[in-house]
Formats: structure tokens, C-alpha cells, sequence
């Protein structure tokens, strides 16, 4: 089984995150296509070592407006892998929640922008 293990550092907290195959596949032409080696950095930094959390940010806002995506933020991507993975899970919102490390349902709701007409989606669903 592939695992990422990060650190966090607000929190000194371990999260492990399992790899599926699909994006382990993509790593791997990944790293073929640039070389890499095992020790090697997947992002190096032209100034050596790897890239920092602002400059994965600029490479991100700066791929975003590209494709003609607004209101970019630092948190954009958490949010989207947290809405898609609630919808995919068939709205298991306390799943999410302990993912996220949130104290309540409604923060994470309000979190991966589900709003009321997305919640009435849901209840049409049910057929009696």
C-alpha cells in the first residue's frame, strides 16, 4: 500500500493519506519524465531544495486564472477535494469532518460551500 505521511506544522500532527493507483500511476510518469531519483525533491526549487508553500500557491493562482478560474484562494483545493469527496461518498459529511479535523458538521458544510439548494438536491433524491 502506497502512504503519504505528513507532519503538520501549526499542529505536529501525522496525517496519512493512502495513494490510489490512479495518481500513483501519474507520479510515476511524473518522475520518469523529469529523472528523479529516489532522494530527489517531486517540486525542486531553481534556487535548490525543493519550492515553498507561496510559490506552490503563485504556480496554482497562476494556473487557475489560465483556465479562466476565479477567487483562487490558498484553501481551494482542500475545499474541492472535501466537496467532491462528500458528494462521492454519498454525503457522508461526519467522514469529511474528521478529515478535516473540523468540531462541527455545519463548519464543514459551510466549509466545502454546500448551501441550501444543494441540500434540497439531496432530500429529492430519497423516493418513497
Amino acid at each position: 500500500m502506497n502512504i503519504l505521511l505528513l507532519k503538520k506544522k501549526k499542529t505536529e500532527k501525522e496525517k496519512k493519506i493512502k495513494i490510489n493507483e490512479s495518481l500513483k500511476k501519474e507520479i510515476d510518469k511524473y518522475i520518469k519524465l523529469r529523472c528523479l531519483k529516489y532522494d530527489d525533491y517531486l517540486f525542486p526549487s531553481n534556487k535548490g531544495g525543493h519550492i515553498g508553500r507561496i510559490q506552490s500557491y503563485r504556480i496554482l493562482k497562476e494556473a487557475a486564472e489560465t483556465v479562466g478560474v476565479e477567487n483562487f484562494g490558498t484553501h481551494s483545493l482542500r475545499k474541492t477535494w472535501g466537496y467532491w469527496s462528500y458528494k462521492t461518498s454519498r454525503y457522508n459529511i461526519g467522514l469529511i469532518m474528521d478529515t478535516f479535523n473540523h468540531s462541527s458538521q455545519k463548519i464543514t458544510l459551510r466549509y466545502i460551500g454546500v448551501n441550501q439548494e444543494q441540500k434540497d438536491e439531496l432530500y429529492t433524491l430519497v423516493q418513497f
